[in-house]
């Protein structure tokens, strides 16, 4: 209630959970008698530390003033309690391959604007597992094969051990780069709407 007073919306509100939400967080439809919000509770442990409510608030509100509109309007967020208001989107979830390229386009497009004009000043947290040197995706990579390892399964071992002897093989450079660029984590059709008028609007930027 307080979040939407800040937003001038003192009017009555219902709250609906939506279906589609992820594992990790709950998503809501929030409406009331002057607006309808994208309501976003995340989740919290102590298992896992990331900041999930700063981190999209974040990007969202870099992304935003910098004009970029195929993105939700980050609107107000409470991180004591863990939540976040955002303009809502009407919009369908992509299904199957991906081939138009105008879609593809629409990334590619979301990227430059993001990185144009960018002052390297700027503050933005980093993304989960982020890597600015070879050895910190070679240590990501190492992450990801001991996980499968535990699976456990004869096959997928036999192809995990030639992945690592060709890991083994390479003579890699680990100097930290000069040049970084905003990729936003997670990034792809599957964390995005198409709206009636063809347009694409990405979401879900919390790692």
């Amino acid at each position: 209630k307080e979040m939407l007073e800040k937003l001038g919306d003192f009017s009555s509100f219902v709250i609906e959970p939506l279906s589609s939400a992820g594992r990790n967080n709950q998503a809501c439809k929030l409406i009331t008698g002057q607006n309808t919000y994208f309501l976003k509770h995340y989740f919290k442990d102590i298992s896992d530390t990331r900041q999930r409510l700063k981190h999209e608030f974040a990007f969202l509100t870099f992304a935003w003033g910098k004009n970029i509109r195929c993105i939700p309007r980050p609107l107000a967020c409470d991180p004591k309690a863990q939540l976040g208001i955002y303009s809502w989107v009407d919009g369908q979830r992509f299904s199957g391959q991906i081939t138009e390229r105008r879609y593809v386009d629409a990334v590619l497009k979301f990227i430059l604007e993001l990185n144009r004009d960018i002052n390297v000043s700027v503050e933005m947290p980093q993304a989960s597992e982020a890597c600015f040197r070879i050895g910190d995706y070679v240590n990501a990579f190492e992450r990801r094969l001991e996980r499968l390892r535990k699976l456990n399964d004869k096959r997928l071992l036999v192809f995990l051990e030639t992945l690592s002897q060709k890991k083994n093989s390479l003579s890699l450079p680990d100097d930290e780069t000069d040049v970084r660029i905003i990729s936003p984590s997670d990034l792809g059709f599957h964390n995005a709407l198409k709206t009636d008028s063809d347009a694409v609007i990405f979401l879900d930027f919390e790692y």
